[in-house]
């Protein structure tokens, strides 16, 4: 069992991305050449018995890039249209005022961000097939929830489209639970907000022992776009509740409250 648990600890999740089954119907790219979007990331909420890392495993290792990055921004740089893919350049101006850059192939097919999905999408069509992660972890297909307006601040109410699903846990981790919820433009198909929730135990890379549990919540947010869009408002409400220290950094722990209208 502990050789099962570092295999879920320890593979890499993109190498298998290859294997999702692209759908047949017609694609439409709405991002372009040239399109850029800025997003902050969050941590909402973080709480974990001592001795718990941070993060506590390296799935989580982007909580690390929003706990010191103040933006990161995704720009177009090419579009295969045959192949689905979506190239972006992807700059992190981190809080200490230096930037990093990289580049992401992201493919609207088999993506395991989706920062780009089929702008004809709606309600009950599928966004990924089922999928076994190693063989004996099965993900079943993931399907729009539905379509909703939101608001965004300094911009006009957009429609987006909504992915709200729990990952199944996993056979050795039966305590588990991954909440992720996805909302993109519905005009163009661009990931405007990224939220997960996660309560589990975190696991010693050496002995494969419990450490001991941890939850946290982080959300990934759009807060400006070279379309003028404004920044999408939210989800918590804007205050701090509490103070957490995170690898010699101070976080606040932010709550935010969504205005929506669900249609």
């Amino acid at each position: 069992m502990k050789k099962a648990v570092a295999l879920f600890m320890f593979l890499p999740l993109l190498m298998l991305a290859s294997a999702f089954t692209p759908k047949s119907q017609a694609y439409t790219i709405g991002v372009q050449v040239g399109d850029w979007f800025k997003y902050k990331g969050t941590i909402v909420y973080w709480h974990a018995d001592e001795g718990v890392p941070f993060p506590p495993h390296m799935y989580a290792s982007i909580l690390q890039v929003y706990n010191e990055t103040d933006w990161i921004k995704y720009e177009v740089t090419e579009i295969k249209e045959a192949a689905h893919n979506v190239t972006f350049l992807v700059t992190n101006h981190w809080k200490n005022g230096t930037e990093t850059q990289y580049t992401l192939e992201d493919n609207m097919d088999t993506s395991f961000t989706m920062m780009v999905i089929d702008a004809d999408l709606g309600p009950g069509d599928m966004v990924r097939p089922e999928y076994i992660w190693f063989g004996f972890w099965v993900w079943p297909p993931r399907y729009l929830n539905d379509t909703i307006e939101v608001e965004y601040i300094g911009g006009s109410p957009r429609e987006v489209k909504v992915l709200d699903w729990v990952i199944p846990p996993n056979p050795f981790i039966p305590e588990s639970y991954t909440r992720q919820i996805y909302w993109w433009d519905n005009e163009t198909g661009i990931q405007v907000r990224y939220e997960v929730h996660e309560n589990s135990t975190a696991y010693d890379p050496e002995t494969f022992e419990p450490i001991g549990d941890y939850q946290y919540i982080a959300a990934f947010e759009l807060i400006d776009t070279s379309y003028g869009w404004g920044a999408v408002i939210p989800e918590y409400p804007k205050w701090p509740i509490t103070l957490l220290t995170l690898t010699a950094a101070v976080v606040p722990i932010v709550c935010y409250k969504r205005k929506t209208r669900l249609k």
